[in-house]
């Protein structure tokens, strides 16, 4: 029954996208676990691992929020788009954020007005997913579906003198890589095994040349940043991103074949939006609380602190996971994330 359902699913294309997103939320809160575990607040962007993570997780996720929005955006009219995100992406995300910013200001004893205010913030991804989908529906119904309006858009992206919305800025680059991909590429993408291992060379070299100061929190997206040298670092950012994106897509279509692991994976994908948001409160927000950090001593054992933190990742998806399956049982749960 379970291979049958598997096979089933190699026949839709877009099952080899939940295992993709499966695999990158996994990453996420892997990634997540490296940065909240450490004892010292920077050490951890020195973390191979977390680097690695680093250099391509935002923009998958964005590339394929992008195909997947392309897929879709006939099928609704603008206001139902809208709504249909709204209701289902961004108040969630707010809402959520809202009292989570609440909650830390009453431990830490701060103004709660304040803290609700910047908890609104907390799942900024979510916020770009819905503005860079509604954006991209006004665009397709009101003008024509323009793809030079669209790269306009992301040239003008990387000149916009503004550090604080750094991530958004950056990560548009990438929902328009995707929606475009899916808008003029219809065949399946070569994951041959000459180009894979070329694709391969090239992330390797483009991980050994991202640095510190390739992160977006630290250098932001603006090409004039005086303090960096932009014109470096954005060449990095987006080979890494682009061929890591690669590499797990022709990673994810041998997965596929594996019928009980990629059947997991793609449970893993469909619920990443639930695991995106309830791994924050575990990972970012119980974790600090309770005050649990791997002493600084296996942090210089760089394999044994990152096994360490594997494990927990490992454990807070699983928690997650059935989490949500127990949470959608609740009408409040339903209702938040219009569930039907």
């Amino acid at each position: 029954m379970l291979i049958n359902e598997v096979i089933n699913l190699k026949k839709n294309r877009v099952s080899e996208l939940d295992i993709l997103k499966g695999i990158a939320i996994f990453l996420v809160v892997w990634g997540h676990s490296i940065q909240y575990l450490s004892p010292s607040q920077l050490d951890y962007y020195n973390n191979i691992v977390f680097r690695f993570i680093y250099s391509f997780h935002m923009p998958l996720f964005m590339i394929v929020s992008g195909y997947l929005f392309y897929t879709s955006v006939n099928k609704k009219n603008f206001f139902d788009t809208f709504m249909n995100k709204f209701r289902k992406i961004l108040l969630p995300g707010l809402l959520l954020g809202f009292i989570i910013g609440i909650v830390e200001a009453i431990i830490n004893h701060s103004s709660i007005v304040s803290g609700g205010i910047n908890g609104l913030l907390l799942y900024w991804f979510l916020i770009a997913v819905f503005l860079f989908s509604v954006g991209f529906k006004f665009i397709h119904d009101y003008m024509h579906d323009s793809t030079i309006i669209y790269i306009v858009l992301c040239i003008i992206t990387f000149f916009v003198p503004v550090y604080f919305g750094a991530p958004y800025l950056y990560t548009y680059s990438f929902f328009m890589i995707g929606y475009l991909f899916n808008k003029y590429h219809k065949n399946n993408i070569n994951t041959s095994i000459s180009l894979f291992i070329f694709v391969l060379i090239i992330f390797i070299v483009s991980l050994i040349l991202y640095n510190n100061d390739s992160f977006i929190f630290v250098s932001k997206n603006y090409i004039f940043n005086p303090e960096y040298n932009m014109y470096r670092i954005i060449p990095i950012r987006f080979v890494a991103a682009l061929t890591g994106t690669y590499l797990l897509l022709a990673i994810s279509k041998l997965i596929i074949k594996i019928p009980y692991f990629s059947l997991s994976l793609i449970k893993l994908g469909e619920n990443s939006l639930f695991i995106y948001i309830l791994q924050r409160i575990i990972i970012e927000e119980i974790i600090p609380i309770m005050n649990i950090k791997i002493p600084f001593a296996l942090e210089s054992y760089n394999i044994l602190y990152d096994l360490l933190t594997l494990l927990v990742a490992i454990v807070s998806i699983v928690i997650c996971y059935y989490a949500n399956k127990l949470l959608k049982k609740t009408s409040v749960w339903r209702a938040l994330f219009n569930i039907n």
